[in-house]
């Protein structure tokens, strides 16, 4: 059962949860993409093990690299959007990376737009100013 199992991760050490991710986070993205979104937004912000009934509720918190979990949004676009603009959010100094996937991604769904006034530009400096906000974020 792979809600099952992305529990256990959750429960996980964080180098362990870090490295199941990596091993197994293309087959959890798969079946069940927004939960394993959401655990890999915390590995990458704050993450603690969940604890359930376990007296230390006080573990440390860790951080995992964003843009090494990247690949494994192959094919979830959608996802993938909501972790980048989670990351950029609540991380403004995230890796270069995450800004230049979020541009591309959002590029990429401004070109296939299908309404006309979208195609001709008319609101094609949104992502332009969008991406200079956060260039702007980083740079600080």
């Amino acid at each position: 059962n792979y809600q099952e199992a992305l529990r256990y991760i959750g429960k996980l050490p964080f180098e362990q949860a870090e490295s199941n991710m990596k091993r197994y986070g293309k087959t959890l993205m798969h079946h069940i993409p927004e939960q394993t979104t959401q655990l890999l937004k915390g590995l990458c912000t704050d993450y603690r093990p969940s604890l359930e009934g376990r007296g230390d509720r006080e573990a440390p918190s860790c951080q995992a690299n964003s843009e090494e979990f990247i690949p494994i949004f192959a094919n979830n676009p959608r996802e993938l959007k909501a972790f980048l603009e989670h990351m950029s959010e609540v991380q403004p100094d995230s890796p270069q990376g995450i800004y230049d996937t979020l541009l591309e991604l959002r590029l990429q769904n401004w070109a296939h737009e299908k309404e006309p006034q979208v195609r001709s530009g008319q609101t094609g400096g949104r992502c332009w100013r969008e991406y200079s906000s956060w260039a702007g974020n980083v740079a600080q």
